[in-house]
């Protein structure tokens, strides 16, 4: 994956501590988000049990959108400093990337949050 070509239809986005980013069932997964900063818990809407927290560089919402699958939980902000990068539907599309290339491109994450820093630090 070019990184340059991805990063620069990447939207940075800062979410309120406990706004979701996903719902749990929603079938239109639409988008995919790397963690930029904060933390956001991964929850069962069911049991509210938490399943997962996830820190700065992790990925979450590429399974729905490679797969075409519901979402299989609910995703909320923790922090009050929490932010995510995101990656639509329609750009993955757009670069026409096979799911091979794309579950490669998508567990590179660190190194993605990483240069998304540095390019917002540029901007």
């Amino acid at each position: 994956i070019d990184l340059e070509i991805l990063v620069s239809v990447m939207e940075k986005k800062q979410i309120e501590e406990g706004n979701k980013i996903i719902n749990q069932g929603d079938t239109k997964c639409d988008t995919i988000y790397i963690i930029a900063s904060g933390s956001f818990e991964c929850f069962d809407e069911t049991t509210s049990e938490v399943k997962a927290v996830l820190k700065a560089g992790e990925v979450v919402g590429e399974l729905a959108i490679l797969f075409n699958d519901p979402r299989a939980l609910s995703v909320r902000a923790k922090g009050s400093d929490s932010a995510v990068w995101t990656i639509p539907r329609e750009a993955i599309e757009r670069l026409d990337l096979d799911k091979s290339e794309m579950m490669n491109g998508v567990y590179e994450k660190v190194e993605y949050a990483n240069y998304c820093e540095q390019k917002e630090r540029e901007k």
